[in-house]
């Protein structure tokens, strides 16, 4: 898998979730121009949640949510 779709099947990962664990399964997706590596060093980021189900991607928004104020140097 790569980049959210399946290289054989070329299955978006929600695809795969619902075949896999059902289609009740909740389930949200980040997306955004992120780095782990600028992540890890306390640079900041953005993201977006998407998710069929607001009330899923509200709780992932404010599980991944920081609000520290980064002073420029």
């Amino acid at each position: 898998m790569s980049k959210g779709i399946h290289c054989e099947t070329l299955q978006f990962m929600n695809d795969i979730i619902a075949e896999v664990f059902g289609d009740d399964q909740q389930c949200a997706f980040l997306s955004g121009p992120s780095f782990a590596r600028e992540i890890l060093q306390g640079q900041p980021t953005g993201f977006v949640v998407a998710s069929s189900d607001d009330a899923v991607a509200r709780r992932i928004a404010l599980l991944i949510a920081n609000d520290k104020r980064y002073a420029s140097e």
